[in-house]
């Protein structure tokens, strides 16, 4: 018996596998590829409608409803009053703070 003979099965049970699963596994990789473009033109509009809104707030423009941006904890960076609340918290640091 020499090693290809052993393989052979092997090698075959492989090559039937490949061509059972190849079928599920293309459309599951074109189902999350359109998934994730979708949510990457949906994360794109968001962020352009933040821009815009945050252009509107520095321009001085009134913002007719509780913004997009009060959702949004990414405006808070930076801020001196994240800066002030996370100053206040390590003041206590062995308790818990709720709201």
């Amino acid at each position: 018996m020499t090693v290809h003979s052993l393989l052979a099965p092997f090698d075959a049970l492989v090559l039937q596998h490949q061509e059972q699963f190849a079928p599920p596994l293309e459309q599951l990789r074109t189902t999350i590829g359109a998934t994730l473009q979708q949510l990457q033109a949906q994360e794109q509009s968001s962020v352009a409608a933040q821009i815009q809104a945050l252009s509107d707030v520095q321009a001085g423009k009134p913002v007719p409803e509780a913004s997009q941006l009060a959702t949004d904890a990414r405006v808070l960076m930076g801020s001196v009053e994240l800066d002030q609340f996370i100053a206040e918290v390590q003041l206590f640091p062995g308790e818990r703070v709720t709201f």
